[in-house]
């Protein structure tokens, strides 16, 4: 996806980052309230590798 802008347009405003807690907290979430999620790895030359992972969160 690409943004193509005039010369006289503004770029849109940007958000500020979301805070530690705020991070933490959806993370927890989506643990929480998920049941599979999917890592991913890579390096140079061999592009990324997705790795299904079922799961239970047990607090």
């Amino acid at each position: 996806m690409s943004i193509v802008m005039c010369a006289n347009e503004e770029p849109a405003s940007i958000s500020a980052p979301r805070s530690l807690a705020m991070r933490r907290a959806h993370a927890r979430d989506r643990l929480e309230t998920g049941f599979q999620m999917w890592p991913a790895t890579g390096s140079d030359g061999h592009g990324a590798h997705l790795i299904p992972v079922a799961y239970a969160w047990d607090d």
